[in-house]
């Protein structure tokens, strides 16, 4: 099907390792190649989506809210922390 899938870590993912930085990449293309996670043209000349849980949101796509709340919800419990707090070196 020509799907390519690569990860990219940092390079700190535990206060014992060195570095900084933890994260991932990550995009979702259609079928004619068109980004899934991009507002529309339209939403984006009417100032964002008007129906986005909060307006942090409202330039990227009811698509890419889901797939944010749904990595979100399938974290295990207090693992949220582990992406979200500062990182010492």
């Amino acid at each position: 099907m020509g799907e390519r899938v690569s990860l990219v870590g940092g390079s700190k993912l535990t206060l014992q390792m060195s570095g900084c930085s933890g994260h991932i990449h990550v995009s979702l293309r259609d079928s004619k190649g068109r980004n899934i996670f991009a507002p529309t043209e339209e939403e984006i000349k009417s100032g964002g989506r008007k129906n986005a849980q909060f307006k942090d949101l409202k330039y990227m796509s009811q698509e890419a809210e889901w797939f944010l709340a749904g990595l979100l919800e399938g974290l295990p419990d207090g693992k949220l922390s582990r992406l979200t707090s500062e990182t010492r070196s």
